[in-house]
This record gives C-alpha cells, sequence and structure tokens, in this order.
C-alpha cells in the first residue's frame, strides 16, 4: 500500500486538537476561522480516504456541521 500525502492546513488542524477540544468547540473554531469553500474541500478530501459515508446535514446550522 502506497502512502499518498494530503496537504490540508483544516485536516492537519483538526487532527491535532480533536484530542484536546470538545467536539463543539473545534466545529465553532473552524467554521469562524475557516472560509465556507475550505471547509467543503476538506470534507471531499476525507469522504475519498474514509470506508464510512460523510453525514449530510440539513437546516440552518448545516455550514456549522459540515467538518
Amino acid at each position: 500500500m502506497t502512502a499518498e500525502f494530503v496537504r490540508s492546513e483544516l485536516l492537519c488542524f483538526v487532527q491535532q486538537k480533536s484530542k484536546v477540544l470538545a467536539f463543539d468547540d473545534l466545529v465553532a473554531l473552524c467554521v469562524d476561522f475557516y472560509a465556507s469553500d475550505e471547509i467543503k474541500l476538506a470534507a471531499t478530501t476525507l469522504s475519498k480516504y474514509v470506508q464510512q459515508k460523510l453525514p449530510i446535514h440539513k437546516g440552518v446550522d448545516r455550514q456549522k456541521i459540515c467538518i
């Protein structure tokens, strides 16, 4: 199996901080700092490498939960 490197500041941040921050705090930080396009790109990139399907959120707070 060949390792493939993905460059994503957002995914790196989430990986590093997920061990020390609560989920809600991590989501709030990401939504406040990163643009929605960056969040969507990170979610798309992540979906290529995980076995399970990522949840699709609907409603008013959709942007806050899409990571």
